[in-house]
């Protein structure tokens, strides 16, 4: 789920019949600090503060999607990305229940593939 759904996911969520959401979470610690390592002056100190702000700030968004979630009511699949890339193979099994399709071993190992960090199907 994207970080901010809760500011789009309303109005498409009015336009579909009998929604499911697979939301996918991230650690807000994760998600706080990376994109402070790509713009660090080396002040540790601002860095920090910056870091804490953000990490505020996702965790209010995670937050208000949650609500949201809760709001509609329609079955979610909630799950962890770093846990995710971790432990593929329990995503994918999870994954393939919630959605009714079958996790024969090799569409599981399939699916795994594609997950890899830096693997996406290229057009």
């Amino acid at each position: 789920m994207y970080q901010r759904a809760h500011r789009y996911l309303p109005a498409i969520l009015e336009n579909i019949r009998r929604p499911h959401l697979i939301c996918v979470m991230r650690d807000p610690v994760a998600s706080s600090f990376r994109p402070l390592r790509r713009r660090s002056n080396g002040s540790s100190t601002g860095q920090e503060t910056s870091a804490l702000r953000l990490m505020k700030q996702h965790l209010n968004w995670q937050e208000q999607n949650l609500d949201l979630i809760h709001q509609f009511g329609c079955p979610a699949l909630m799950c962890s990305y770093e846990k995710s890339i971790l432990q593929p193979d329990d995503f994918v099994r999870e994954l393939s229940g919630f959605m009714g399709l079958g996790s024969d071993e090799v569409n599981v190992q399939r699916a795994i593939e594609q997950i890899k960090p830096g693997s996406y199907i290229q057009a």
